[in-house]
């Protein structure tokens, strides 16, 4: 985890953002275009309102599970590592915990 390259991760997360951007336009498009004309403007405001709490939302909620995750690998992390070492480790696990939460809930709204 922590032997990951800066590329690697640049391109995953421009590749997820562009995918993330094919996936909302027509979206948006499609919920704009059902509204009366003097309705846009309320619309579109009631979108960009639920972009930015669903945005702060998830970011508190990985941010949140990071942290629990680091906790719980830093308070029973093996004794032959360093603390930089343990420190590494736990930051990775609780990223990989944030990150396996999001996948279940994107396959829970694939499915449903």
């Amino acid at each position: 985890h922590t032997d990951t390259s800066y590329t690697y991760l640049i391109v995953v997360y421009a590749i997820r953002m562009f995918s993330v951007s094919l996936l909302m336009m027509p979206i948006n498009t499609t919920g704009i275009n059902s509204l009366k004309n003097e309705e846009i403007s309320h619309g579109t405001a009631i979108m960009n309102f639920g972009r930015v709490m669903a945005g702060s939302l998830g970011t508190a909620l990985m941010v949140t599970l990071m942290s629990f995750g680091a906790k719980i690998f830093s308070s029973i992390s093996p004794s032959h590592l360093t603390a930089t070492e343990i420190k590494q480790q736990s930051m990775a696990i609780g990223v990989d915990i944030s990150f396996a939460f999001v996948a279940v809930l994107v396959m829970a709204a694939y499915v449903i």
